[in-house]
């Protein structure tokens, strides 16, 4: 089976870590997961936790990825707001493509047993919507600058914290700041 990414390597059987799985490009170093396969694993693999090391950086296929077993388009998630890395699944045969280096990043970020979550709505819109309010009070700060847009800040955190927060922010609202 030729690799989806590079196109002219092969891949092979190899094992990603201790049980478990996968097709392995031997040439860009990429590889083939069998959510199937992720599955048992994860569930043999409970003491899967939260790591602490350095985030990786990885490689990226940016091209569309055509699942090698089905032949289908295969879709990208984010895998979070700190790597612009994404994963690409098959969601015809269940088959996850993940390129060189994604491996250690899913590792370093702590979610290597996290993957059905990736792949989940929810977990790609918190993505989106954290990356928005981080757009929003970026372009707060740079039109108001940074001391005025610190005041405001503190404002929204006294007014949001105190016992009357509703009735601060009716007032606010009807005086129209």
């Amino acid at each position: 089976m030729n690799c989806p990414a590079c196109k002219h390597g092969v891949l092979e059987p190899v094992k990603i870590t201790e049980g478990l799985p996968a097709l392995a490009c031997n040439r860009c170093n990429g590889f083939l997961l069998s959510m199937l396969s992720y599955r048992v694993w994860t569930e043999s693999n409970p003491q899967l936790s939260e790591s602490q090391v350095e985030i990786e950086e990885a490689d990226e296929t940016s091209k569309p990825v055509i699942c090698p077993k089905c032949q289908k388009l295969m879709t990208k998630y984010r895998i979070s707001r700190k790597a612009q890395n994404k994963l690409d699944s098959c969601g015809n045969c269940g088959e996850l493509w993940i390129d060189d280096g994604e491996w250690k990043l899913l590792l370093s970020l702590g979610v290597a047993g996290k993957l059905s979550s990736i792949l989940s709505h929810p977990w790609q819109l918190h993505i989106k919507q954290k990356e928005n309010d981080e757009a929003y009070e970026s372009r707060y700060e740079q039109l108001l600058g940074s001391e005025e847009y610190t005041k405001l800040k503190e404002f929204r955190d006294w007014a949001n914290s105190h016992i009357s927060s509703q009735k601060i922010k009716n007032y606010v609202a009807r005086i129209g700041i």
